[in-house]
């Protein structure tokens, strides 16, 4: 018996598993041939009321550090919209130079050029 935390994972055997997003929180029975485990099993199945609810699978660690997450705010999505600021000028978006900085290509050998 275990309880799926709420990042959708479980610890079996200190082997870290991913759970459906809508079993977390939840209490569930874990059901596994041990015979397998000791092969390196990547599936176990979950059981509420002596019925299969669903499979948890193992998490390879570097796979899922790359896998692209959804209902995550980006970085744009945050960034909340000035007051009577002029609108970005098109193809700029991505270039931002913020006011009160240098800009080092403005600098010759001896110093700032005028």
């Amino acid at each position: 018996s275990r309880t799926i935390k709420h990042d959708a994972t479980l610890s079996l055997n200190n082997v870290l598993y991913e759970t459906p997003p809508e079993f977390a929180g939840r209490k569930v029975n874990v059901r596994y041939d041990p015979d397998m485990f000791e092969d390196g099993l990547s599936e176990i199945f979950l059981y509420s009321d002596d019925k299969c609810i669903g499979t948890a699978k193992k998490i390879h660690f570097a796979d899922n550090a790359n896998m692209k997450r959804r209902g995550r705010p980006s970085a744009a999505s945050k960034k909340e919209p000035r007051e009577n600021a002029a609108p970005d000028p098109p193809g700029d978006s991505l270039i931002h130079t913020p006011k009160n900085t240098i800009s080092f290509s403005s600098m010759d050998r001896k110093g700032v050029t005028p």
